[in-house]
């Protein structure tokens, strides 16, 4: 338990460790001669020495059988001026025991079991600057304590049992600069408690059981530069609390209770470098509410329960390099919601339900370096979404429930370019469809991305009117499909690879040709004009398919869904009679092998 202490106490004394030791040796066998070190392992001490030795000035009782620290027990060693009690089992410290040291400077005594100290125990240490009570187990301080100790300028009472403050405990300690009160168990505040300490700039009031915090409470900090309220019980934020704090660069306010925050709260903190606000219950951030924090460079706001964030929330916050909004309840980001953050490194989206990003949301962070995805629920994301990001190093996708299929072409081919950025890519797994559930991401190739679709009602199975080649009679068959309530004149496909029979007419772009045998229709083959209606039309020039692999794509984009007729397959030379026949009901389902593979139907 008490190891960190030694460590502490190693490095008070020998932050350097002399060139000419052998590794290994203990350094505190031969203490300085200004040193007076008694261990309970060695020179075991149940009292404090009554010795004589005016040229010490440091003495050190680590972990020995001290149980109480008497009046006048430093009598004859009046240069003192550092004693460290570390780990003892001191139960009482009377009033009156340092007596006599007026140039003790610094006085500890940590992991002891004092309970309550007297009025009087500090008195006559007019030099001392540094108090530290931590960890013993003390519950109560009696008004007066520090009563004489003008210029202290640290004290601590790090893990007590401490549930109060008398009012004006602390007025007497003017230069106090440096005030730990944290792992207590306080739960309210005096609103004049702090008045006295107008040089305070670090003020610990963490893991105590604070509700509420009043008025006026910090009015006299004015040169605070770190306030630690984290892992309390506070509900609200009092709106003026903060306001003469204009010097302050952290406000720890994590693991809370806090539900609103006052839209003006934190007005005036232009320094601030670091803000805490996770695990609260916050569900909305005011739109102005960072507005004056040009240095913020950490921003917490994870683990609370907000559903959106305001556009342009961020804007001001043009210094901040970190934000965590993990672990809540996001379920879309709104373009423009990341404006300002020009410099930000890191940006945590973990475990929200985010289902669809925009495609330009991370366009305003050119400096990202890390962006963490994790546990959401994106299905796929926008092409182009992860471009503006030429700084990206570390990307987290895995937790979601990834759709493979022609919609993850973008990530599909990004992560396979960038496979050293994309961190535990093994777990970006398909989550559907069924047949590809539980494969990474990464392992698949471009042919399995495909988009298997239903027919809607508004799909028609028409025949187009006839056409006369140089050989015979041909049907020109034609098949739309549009989304309900649009037109039925539709855009344009290309096709290709298609066989064509002896004889047909193909269009050529602007020229007409006469296949002499039977062909592959050229790529650049169009049929029906691009109308941007949002149909779609696949024509075939003939019935004659016969089992070869055709392609067909939307106006202006790549080719990539492959289709080919089923059954019946035709042979390679079709009979007359098995081509100018009407569309009938089983050669309609010849074709759906094709249109269950046309995108956006």
């Amino acid at each position: 338990m008490y190891q960190h202490f030694l460590f502490i106490f190693f490095l008070l004394f020998h932050p350097h460790k002399c060139q000419d030791q052998t590794p290994g040796e203990d350094p505190y066998e031969m203490p300085k001669d200004y040193q007076e070190v008694y261990r309970g392992t060695k020179n075991d001490v149940k009292e404090i020495p009554k010795i004589a030795k005016p040229f010490i000035s440091e003495m050190v009782f680590v972990q020995t059988s001290i149980t109480a620290v008497r009046k006048g027990a430093f009598r004859y060693m009046p240069n003192l001026t550092k004693i460290l009690f570390i780990g003892n089992k001191i139960k009482a410290v009377e009033p009156g025991a340092f007596d006599g040291l007026e140039k003790l400077r610094d006085l500890e005594i940590s992991g002891a079991s004092l309970e309550e100290l007297a009025v009087g125990t500090f008195q006559n240490l007019p030099s001392l600057q540094r108090l530290e009570l931590r960890d013993s187990h003390i519950s109560h301080i009696p008004k007066g304590l520090f009563e004489g100790l003008e210029h202290l300028g640290e004290l601590s009472l790090y893990i007590n049992a401490i549930s109060s403050l008398p009012e004006g405990i602390f007025d007497s300690l003017a230069n106090l600069t440096f005030l730990d009160l944290a792992r207590n168990r306080i739960a309210a505040l005096p609103v004049d408690v702090f008045s006295k300490l107008p040089h305070l700039q670090v003020l610990r009031l963490y893991e105590n059981e604070l509700q509420d915090l009043p008025e006026g409470l910090l009015d006299a900090q004015q040169e605070l530069l770190e306030l630690s309220l984290q892992r309390n019980r506070l509900r609200t934020l009092p709106p003026t609390l903060l306001r003469s704090l204009a010097h302050l660069e952290k406000l720890l306010l994590d693991n809370n209770l806090i539900r609103v925050l006052p839209p003006q709260g934190f007005f005036g903190l232009n320094k601030l470098k670091l803000l805490t606000l996770g695990s609260n219950h916050i569900t909305e951030l005011p739109c102005c509410l960072f507005d004056s924090m040009p240095h913020l460079w950490e921003l917490d706001l994870g683990r609370n329960s907000l559903v959106t964030l305001p556009v342009g929330i961020f804007v001001n916050l043009t210094s901040l390099g970190k934000l965590i909004l993990s672990h809540n309840q996001l379920s879309a980001l709104p373009r423009g919601v990341f404006m300002g953050l020009s410099k930000l490194s890191d940006l945590q989206l973990e475990t929200n339900q985010l289902s669809a990003l925009d495609d330009k949301v991370f366009a305003p962070l050119p400096n990202l370096k890390t962006l963490n995805l994790r546990k959401n629920q994106l299905r796929s994301v926008p092409r182009g979404l992860l471009d503006p990001l030429k700084r990206i190093s570390s990307v987290y996708l895995s937790g979601n429930p990834w759709r493979c299929d022609c919609n993850l072409c973008y990530l599909h081919g990004w992560i396979q370019e960038n496979s050293e950025k994309v961190k535990l890519s093994a777990q970006v797994s398909c989550k559907t469809p069924p047949h590809l559930a539980g494969q990474a991401v990464a392992s698949l190739r471009d042919d399995q991305l495909i988009c298997p679709a239903t027919l809607p009602p508004s799909v028609s199975f028409t025949p187009s009117l006839p056409f006369t080649s140089a050989s015979s009679q041909r049907m020109s068959v034609s098949v739309g499909c549009c989304p309900p309530g649009v037109g039925v004149a539709g855009p344009g496909w290309f096709w290709g690879a298609s066989q064509v029979a002896p004889g047909d007419a193909v269009s050529l772009g602007s020229q007409h040709h006469v296949a002499a045998g039977w062909d592959l229709l050229p790529s650049d083959t169009r049929w029906h004009p691009d109308t941007g209606s949002g149909c779609h039309r696949l024509s075939t020039a003939t019935r004659g398919h016969g089992g070869q692999k055709g392609e067909q794509w939307p106006w202006g984009t790549t080719p990539r869904w492959w289709w080919h007729r089923a059954q019946p397959r035709l042979p390679p030379s079709p009979a007359p009679r098995d081509v100018p026949e009407p569309l009938r009901p089983p050669q309609r389902s010849c074709l759906l092998p094709a249109l269950s593979r046309l995108p956006l139907c």
